[in-house]
């Protein structure tokens, strides 16, 4: 029996927390109500207790209440409130009843008395009445003395603008109405008072001083902002790749090593990779950092000092490089300068995923900063790989585990990534056809193949031409879309054709060498292993750019590459090419068109694959000791190699069609 006495009281007990935690719930309207709507309840029932309220049941009393004692006077927010002195101004001057007298044409200055005693000219100041409690006078004490403050600006500010009027009074140049400040004071015609159609004025001639050309107006309707690209070079490969690409550039645009144009005028468009000095000289938009030696660069005496970073390597592994901070500081600091002048619409970097552990780890801490800092500029990233084809196991372990490192850096902080392998730039350096015919290739002409791709990239911008010269200018952000069918797929395969050995130029007897360098460049010259099985993978996207040539040169052989059978496409975007064509002084002087073509491939799904592979053989070591982060590169690449077969997977619509074909 005591056993169930127990048992009965302590069921009670229960009995009784549920029912308080039922009546502590809060009731279901406001239970359903939104974060923000709940916070102002919750401050709001925190006043009424503070102020020995626990509820207030006659709403319609309060509203009436509060409506008398905000009705028709001006509104009184404490300065520390406002946004901006602006609103103040507007929510001082605009009361309901002020707006209903300016709209029926009665206005009355901001400010001053109403009826009669309201005189032109009027400069008195409105007084606060101080009522009240001692504390409620000091406050409205205040205020007047914030609002005296706030009016003898306001009436500077009026001054100011009454003295615009004699602003564009100046005899020596014709006005009409609508120009310069005066037309805040001009008097406008109403609808109503309009008879028959607008007319617009006509524009006014000014007097041109002789000697000096008619520049011809744009046809465009709204301002436009210059393009502008900065490039990075990261490593040695990457800054020994920048410093080739700037030689080129510098020559395309006809200047000398010195930065200054060798025919006195500089050829092209200097806003997209230069900045003028005030000497003349045009700097390249270049910053170039790593660990090992920039003699060279710095040498090259092309470049600005200060955008040359040569820093002590932190240490030997890839997360060294990624914790470097101080120099990822240090390289930001330089963007943000160029974006001073302007130069950072878009990026390009260069560098080299293996070779060096700590740069590969300090250019993905700086690709993802820069991803927060500089959202809307797109990054083209031109990254060395080993070779995926490579079965002799050439390369060492921690090259893979270097590129599985970066793989995640790669996918979500870079709009379009371009690989290339050593082993391919070797192979097309030393080719009699599409090639430079070189036995023995050194690093620097490996980095002149490097340097055609790099300019490519922005020729469309720098060397403008009208399209009634058979040429077709683009920017980054256009390649970008033209290639980038979907976010995750955004990896190319790249490819240059047209070269050829200096000794078998006098040779060439080719009427249409455009032609046969895009065929060259598109079949021929791949800058990856993993772009030799061409024709046994699928294609979504082709941008292929020009240099010297025209742009029927590329559109007969986009032709007969679509016709070809042995190229595949996939289904739901079977003739997605984008061509660009530029003028090269150059290339047109010694008719040797160059063609480079980025390629959006299932080929690349190779790569990851390969890297997936030799992944599962490096030590958790390399990965900081954490298991963890090496399983999940492994099941990022699995997923990554997946969406690839699924892009390339032919669609219901595409079999569908095939059917009413049969």
């Amino acid at each position: 029996m005591e056993d169930n006495a127990v048992y009965d009281n302590s069921a009670g007990r229960s009995a009784d927390d549920a029912n308080a935690k039922e009546t502590s719930r809060l009731p279901v309207q406001l239970s359903r109500l939104p974060v923000d709507k709940l916070e102002k309840i919750q401050k709001a029932l925190a006043e009424l207790e503070a102020a020995g309220l626990s509820e207030v049941t006659n709403i319609a009393e309060l509203q009436r209440v509060v409506g008398e004692k905000t009705c028709g006077s001006n509104a009184r927010i404490p300065p520390e409130d406002l946004t901006s002195e602006y609103q103040g101004m507007n929510l001082w001057a605009w009361t309901p009843k002020r707006w209903f007298e300016s709209t029926n044409k009665e206005v009355v200055a901001a400010g001053a008395k109403s009826g009669t005693e309201v005189q032109a000219g009027n400069e008195e100041v409105p007084e606060l009445v101080a009522s009240g409690e001692p504390s409620k006078r000091a406050a409205t004490s205040m205020e007047n003395e914030c609002f005296k403050t706030w009016w003898e600006k306001m009436k500077q500010a009026e001054a100011e603008i009454l003295s615009w009027k004699d602003l564009d009074s100046c005899a020596s140049l014709p006005t009409q109405a609508g120009d310069g400040p005066g037309c805040l004071f001009q008097q406008q015609s109403s609808a109503g008072e309009a008879s028959g159609p607008r007319e617009l004025p006509k524009a006014v001639k000014y007097p041109r001083p002789e000697g000096k050309p008619t520049m011809v107006a744009r046809t465009r309707g709204r301002a436009t902002t210059p393009l502008s690209v900065l490039t990075l070079h990261f490593g040695e490969t990457g800054c020994s790749t920048g410093h080739a690409a700037w030689e080129r550039i510098m020559a395309e645009h006809c200047l000398g090593a010195d930065g200054r144009p060798k025919d006195g005028s500089f050829y092209g468009r200097s806003c997209v990779h230069f900045a003028e000095s005030v000497t003349g000289r045009y700097v390249p938009q270049a910053i170039f950092a790593g660990y090992g030696s920039l003699d060279a660069v710095s040498a090259a005496g092309m470049f600005d000092p200060n955008t040359i970073l040569q820093k002590t390597s932190p240490g030997s592994r890839w997360q060294d490089g990624y914790g470097h901070d101080s120099l990822v500081e240090e390289v930001l600091d330089r963007v943000r300068l160029q974006c001073e002048k302007g130069a950072c619409s878009d990026m390009i970097l260069t560098y080299s995923l293996f070779e060096d552990g700590p740069t590969s780890g300090f250019a993905a801490k700086f690709l993802q900063r820069a991803s927060v800092e500089y959202g809307k500029a797109s990054k083209f990233c031109i990254a060395g790989t080993p070779d995926c084809m490579d079965l002799e196991g050439n390369q060492p372990p921690t090259s893979w585990g270097y590129c599985g490192l970066s793989y995640n850096t790669l996918m979500e902080h870079t709009d379009v990534c371009s690989f290339f392998d050593r082993t391919s730039l070797a192979k097309l350096a030393s080719s009699k056809i599409n090639g430079l015919g070189i036995e023995s290739p050194d690093d620097r002409d490996l980095n002149s193949l490097l340097a055609r791709l790099v300019t490519s990239l922005t020729g469309g911008m720098r060397l403008v031409t009208p399209a009634s010269e058979g040429s077709r200018n683009s920017s980054l952000k256009d390649i970008a879309t033209n290639l980038v069918p979907y976010p995750r797929i955004h990896f190319m395969m790249p490819s240059l054709g047209g070269l050829m050995e200096k000794a078998a130029a006098d040779f060439a007897v080719d009427s249409t060498p455009g032609t046969s360098a895009t065929g060259h460049a598109f079949f021929k010259g791949g800058l990856s292993t993993a772009h030799v099985s061409r024709f046994e993978e699928k294609i979504a996207a082709v941008t292929i750019l020009g240099r010297g040539l025209e742009q029927c040169a590329l559109l007969s052989k986009v032709m007969e590459i679509k016709t070809d059978r042995r190229v595949q496409f996939v289904d739901w975007s079977p003739s997605s090419f984008l061509m660009t064509s530029y003028n090269d002084p150059i290339a047109r002087k010694q008719n040797a068109p160059e063609v480079a073509i980025l390629e959006n491939s299932m080929n690349a799904k190779h790569i990851f694959a390969r890297w997936s592979k030799e992944l599962a053989n490096v030590d958790d070591d390399l990965f900081g000791g954490e298991a963890s982060l090496k399983s999940e590169c492994l099941e990022d690449l699995a997923a990554l190699g997946r969406d690839y077969n699924e892009v390339a997977t032919e669609t219901a619509c595409a079999e569908a069609e095939e059917e009413e074909e049969e």
